[in-house]
């Protein structure tokens, strides 16, 4: 729109008009906007409002983070189900099965709950069993064909008695060795070797007494865990060792030729 001239007598009337028309219409511009915003953006509104506000609680989420140091040390792990601290430590007793060469009885506690859990090196030919409340492990020495319990104390006792005595009649009480039975056999005879918990904490194992012979077959042998009532249970007739196997019900199945036989 073309400026009217200065000298013009309508001039001032012109300008004054113009004006008012221009703040008019700045306004309804305003009114225009402010309507938008009301009507179309209050969503925007919204959900800047609700970036503001999740941006805060996140700050504050993230200051309840652990740094590095304050997560749990190598001493003790976090018990998912109590939310408690778990400390596990595992130990050895050492034994001896010749000069020179020994194993380890392996153990753990974990919140001072004690369990055995088993024999290294493996490649010793050590025989063992863990009871089942994990309190008590009995093993094997393949070296002197005996039997020994350990306890959670590291207490170790041999089991099996030194000496074998015949009864009966034709037996009259005589009394046989150990040490004189294996020297004559040259070591080659089994005194007491491969044993096995039973569920009432008795030991089941493995012998060739009561009989001294060229070609020595396996008898079971059932004792109580302190070394007392040593009993004769059956002969296997073999000459190779027999083979455990837990019933469900707990009792032991020993396999041995071909044949089964459940010991209570």
């Amino acid at each position: 729109m073309r400026r009217p001239s200065m000298f013009s007598k309508d001039y001032y009337k012109v300008m004054k008009r113009r004006k008012i028309t221009a703040w008019v219409l700045i306004i309804l511009a305003v009114i225009f906007v402010g309507f938008f915003i009301l009507i179309d953006g209050s969503s925007y509104i919204k959900e800047f409002a609700k970036g503001i506000k999740s941006s805060q609680k996140k700050q504050i989420v993230d200051k309840n983070i652990p740094t590095p140091t304050e997560s749990p040390t190598n001493d003790g792990a976090i018990d998912d189900k109590s939310g408690k601290d778990t400390k596990k430590e595992e130990g050895k007793y050492e034994f001896s099965i010749s000069d020179g060469v020994k194993i380890s009885i392996l153990y753990t506690k974990e919140n001072e709950e004690f369990k055995f859990t088993g024999i290294e090196p493996e490649d010793k030919g050590v025989f063992f069993d863990i009871r089942s409340d994990g309190k008590a492990i009995v093993f094997d020495n393949p070296v002197t064909s005996d039997i020994y319990i350990c306890n959670e104390n590291g207490e170790i006792k041999k089991v099996n008695p030194d000496y074998y005595k015949q009864s009966g009649k034709l037996g009259n009480g005589a009394k046989f060795y150990k040490k004189d039975i294996m020297a004559k056999y040259q070591n080659k005879y089994v005194w007491a070797s491969k044993p096995k918990f039973l569920k009432d904490n008795r030991i089941i194992y493995q012998s060739n007494l009561p009989w001294f012979k060229t070609e020595n077959t396996i008898y079971i042998w059932i004792i109580d865990s302190d070394g007392n009532n040593n009993k004769n249970l059956f002969d296997t007739k073999q000459s190779q060792p027999a083979t455990y196997k837990m019933a469900d019900d707990g009792k032991l199945i020993v396999e041995y030729g071909g044949n089964k036989r459940l010991v209570e």
